[in-house]
């Protein structure tokens, strides 16, 4: 039934309980069936506006259900960029530190083996003076005369120009 309807019923309802003096046996059964009717159609009323009510209250529920688990999401989302984030600050850090202690090293050996070169060479320099050295031998039985510089010696003999 429409609303209008309703009303109509309604109106005919209160014009007939004011006229309602009589007592038909035909009258009483349509008033009776009227107010049966009036009354499932109450009922049916209300039974709409209770599922009304109901499928409003869900769509709420549904729709802060969804609101919250869209936050639930944001909030996981958020929670996991910043352990991957301090993950990968801590595997930054370490390789920074782990560079730094390869360059130290390195920096170190490099010190240590210059300071054994720098041994080796003063050594080398105090004994090489007690050391004997060395002596051409292409010079033949002259070599063994020692290392000193010879003066110029003419293969020819003087000969005299007259």
């Amino acid at each position: 039934m429409k609303r209008s309807e309703t009303i109509v019923i309604v109106q005919a309802q209160k014009k007939n309980s004011s006229t309602s003096t009589r007592s038909d046996p035909e009258i009483l059964g349509k008033e009776e069936k009227k107010k049966l009717q009036e009354n499932s159609f109450q009922r049916w009323l209300e039974s709409k506006r209770q599922e009304q009510i109901q499928k409003r209250q869900e769509q709420e529920e549904s729709q802060r259900l969804a609101a919250e688990e869209e936050m639930v999401k944001k909030e996981t989302a958020k929670l996991s960029y910043a352990l991957w984030k301090h993950k990968k600050d801590q595997e930054r850090k370490a390789n920074e530190m782990r560079q730094r202690q390869m360059k130290e090293e390195q920096e170190q050996q490099k010190r240590v083996k210059q300071q054994q070169s720098k041994e080796r060479v003063s050594q080398w320099m105090r004994s090489s003076k007690v050391k004997p050295r060395p002596f051409p031998s292409n010079l033949g039985l002259q070599s063994l005369q020692g290392n000193q510089p010879k003066g110029f010696f003419n293969p020819h003999p003087w000969v005299d120009p007259v």
